[in-house]
This record gives structure tokens, sequence and C-alpha cells, in this order.
């Protein structure tokens, strides 16, 4: 029997190294004992990404949860996350939902992701009772499924919260790249359908994903930037493997990172759109993004690590935009998770509302609030060392770092040292795998290295 144990975005594992029918029976078994015992024959929702075996093993999760006595409802193509998670969201004979995705991992691993029945992310507490709950085999009972069509409600519904006239009529060229994802097609299509003149790549089923990772970061997302150069696109979007995050790649060809394309789009919902409310943002963020909240006149809460964090922040009805450190963006109003196609249909209406390119936003940006370099390290340990580290990391207390004493000091999730011109290093432990994750931000790359050297040190000697 192999060991079960969910992090904040489900559960992964190679396909050589546990990923297997066994487990997911196990995994289904589990929920469905739980629903079932909560909300006796309720619908379940099950969705699939595109890699290798994950219909198959979205069947068997159908059959066995159907086993339970739940209704269980099996997509009947391939959905990203937010489809699903929307849909049990909208659904209000829906318990919640299973999704067999890997999200951004290479293709050698699957995963299984709980969604609850807001379409978001299993807490912790329920992730718990789970893995005490699961058989340690997998079970024999299978029941029958219905098959159900989740996408077209969802598209319909993501192109309503933007202005489809205006984009029509603004002729923009854009280049879009799935990663060979659950988005592919969708996010083409859609574009095409409101007036977009799309080229797609990276589209189609390759169990190896052709070799790339479907992680929309460099070097991923080279493709998408040479693309967008050669074909003289507006912009390129890119989609992780089950399309809840998205990355923009600029007419220059150039990514634009999480601390530039969030404050844009806060840009676009406040001045453009009209909107107001908070924005939620962990604190491992830029801080190009309070700054930014700042300049727009809008509240921003912190929250720690993790975007669980930010869904009990969700519930506060004046939330409008929730983010975390990698990107992924959560319009609160649409459900309580992140969407990267809405997420890029947002990013189009800007770009078409302002008429001005993307490479000439970013420089309005920066001239408005600074320059920020922005950086993270992971840094591998054993087990054995990183135990020891997270015991030991609550008591690390600096008198200074690269030369410079901490303007202050939190705790609060790992360690986090803040000085007094705006910089700002943390360290803590990754929550599910061994491994610690340096951030440091500063005015340039000259002193965030510096104090992206002295963090690295620092961690190393207090773990020998």
């Amino acid at each position: 029997m192999s060991i079960i144990r969910f992090g904040t975005r489900g559960w992964r594992a190679r396909y050589d190294d546990g990923f297997n029918e066994e487990s997911v029976a196990r995994i289904a078994d589990g929920v469905a004992t739980i629903w079932q015992e909560a909300k006796p024959h309720s619908r379940v929702l099950v969705g699939d990404d595109t890699r290798f075996a994950s219909r198959e093993m979205a069947m068997l999760a159908a059959e066995v949860m159907a086993a339970k006595g739940l209704r269980v409802y099996l997509s009947d193509r391939i959905c990203p996350t937010p489809a699903l998670g929307w849909s049990i969201s909208k659904d209000p004979d829906a318990v919640g939902g299973l999704m067999i995705t890997a999200s951004e991992a290479p293709a050698d691993y699957g995963g299984v992701l709980l969604l609850m029945r807001d379409g978001s992310p299993a807490t912790r507490i329920f992730k718990d009772e789970l893995e005490a709950t699961m058989p340690p085999s997998a079970p024999e009972g299978r029941g029958s499924y219905e098959t159900i069509n989740l996408m077209d409600d969802y598209l319909c519904h993501i192109l309503s919260y933007v202005d489809k006239d205006l984009i029509c009529n603004a002729h923009l060229k854009v280049m879009v790249d799935p990663m060979y994802g659950a988005g592919e097609g969708y996010l083409a299509r859609i574009l095409r359908d409101i007036g977009c003149d799309v080229t797609e790549i990276h589209g189609g089923l390759h169990d190896d994903f052709a070799g790339i990772h479907p992680d929309p970061m460099e070097p991923w997302v080279d493709d998408c930037e040479a693309g967008t150069v050669s074909s003289k696109a507006d912009m390129g979007l890119v989609l992780d493997g089950d399309a809840d995050r998205l990355s923009v790649v600029d007419e220059k060809g150039n990514l634009l990172t999480p601390k530039t394309m969030i404050p844009l789009l806060m840009d676009h919902l406040v001045t453009d759109r009209k909107r107001n409310g908070k924005v939620l943002a962990t604190i491992s963020c830029s801080s190009a993004i309070k700054t930014q909240a700042k300049r727009l006149g809008i509240p921003l809460t912190e929250t720690l690590v993790g975007f669980n964090r930010l869904y009990a922040e969700m519930w506060d009805a004046q939330v409008m935009l929730a983010t975390e450190e990698y990107g992924g963006v959560c319009i609160p109003s649409h459900f309580p998770e992140r969407d990267g196609l809405l997420a890029a249909l947002l990013m189009v209406e800007y770009r078409a509302m302002r008429d001005e390119p993307i490479s000439q936003l970013e420089e309005e940006l920066e001239r408005a609030i600074g320059h920020y370099d922005y950086g993270r390290r992971d840094i591998r340990m054993d087990y054995g060392s990183i135990d020891s580290f997270r015991l030991m990391l609550p008591g690390l207390n600096p008198s200074s770092l690269a030369g410079k004493k901490p303007k202050s000091v939190s705790h609060g999730d790992g360690l986090k040292l803040t000085f007094s011109d705006g910089s700002w290093t943390m360290i803590r432990a990754s929550e599910t795998e061994p491994m610690v994750r340096i951030y440091a931000e500063a005015s340039n790359s000259v002193e965030r290295m510096k104090l992206m050297k002295a963090a690295i040190q620092l961690v190393r000697s207090s773990s020998l």
C-alpha cells in the first residue's frame, strides 16, 4: 500500500511511483464515503486533463464513487479545472468534484484534485479526514455514471465578463499556447468567436507534452515568445496544464512576470472597468502589487503563502481579486478559485480598451509604481534535514543580512526580513516537498542577488 498525502494542490505522484489505478480508486472510495455520509445520493462532477491515462483514471474514479451511492457525472470531454470548479459552484445538488490532473507538473506525473461544493479546493481538515478514511487497498465495487457537457455553459459565462464588441473591433492578433494542457482548443476558439486572429501552438494530445513542462514560465514559454514576435502578434497567452494559471507575452516576445501582469490587471479592473474592492495577496508576492493597490486607492490584505490561505478571506463580498506568487488570478464574483481562461479574456480586453502595445503599458506601469526586481530560488534537502530546518526556522533571527539591518522581522510564515529601502527576503520550508524556498526583492538585480545569496548562505549554514 502506497502512502497518499495531500498537499495544497491535491495529490500528485509519478506514474512509476504511485500514480496508478489502486491509488485513484482508494482516493475515490474515501472521498465518496465522506460525501455519501454528509449528503446521501448527491451529485458529484468529475473532470480530467490531457495527460496519459487521465480519461481512464477519471472513469475509474466515477465508477468507484457511483458504487457508494452518489450520482456521478463525468465531463464528456477534456475539462480545465476552472470549468469543473465553476460548474460545481453553480449546481445546487453538487456536493463536490474530483479532477484528474497534475496541473503544471511534468508529463510523467498524474494527480487528483478535490473540489468542494463552492468549487474551491478541499480544505486541510477535509484532506486529513480523507487520508484517515481511505481504504488500505482498492475497492472492488463499481457503479454507473453519466456523462455531461460542462464546457458550453462555462465558456458562455466567462465570455459574459468582457466586452465582446470592443475586442472584436480591436482586430487583435493573438498567439495562444495551452502547453498541451486542458485549455487546448478552448481559449483559441472563444477568442476567434469574438473576432481575434488566433494562432495556437502546442495543441493536441501528446503523452510526453513533446518535452515541455506545462508551466507558463521560462524556459517553457520560449516557443510562444518566439512565435509572438515572428507572427507579429499583439500578445501571447500561455496557460498551464489544467488552465487555472495564465502568463502573458508582450509583442516583443517578453514574458510578463506576475509582478507586472497582476498590477496591469488591477489597473484594468479599477481604472477601465470601474470596479472597486479589496485585493488579497500572499506575503510572498511582489511589493509591486501592494504599491499598485495604494496608487489605485484600493485596500490590500496579505495572507500566508498558499492559495488555500486566501480562501478564508474570500467570503468578504468586497474582495475584487485574489492572487499568489505564481500569478494565479481569482475573481471571487466568478467563483472562489483561479481561472486562467477568464484572466486571459480580461487581459485581451485590457489590450483592446487601451489600444496600446503591451510593452508600452508595461513601461507606463513602471513609471507609475517604480521598478521591482523579484526572484525565487528553491533548495532541495533530504527529508531528515528539512524536518530539522522546519523546527529551527522559528528561532532564526539574524541581526543583519547582506550588510543590511532589517526594519522588521516576521515569523508568520517562515522568516521574512524587510529593510528600510523597501527590499525584502523570505525563507520558508515547503509544506509538501523536502525543499526550502527563498524569495528576494529589491529595486535592482544587484541588490536582489545580494539578498538572495545571503539568504541561501543562511539556510545552508543553519541546516548543517
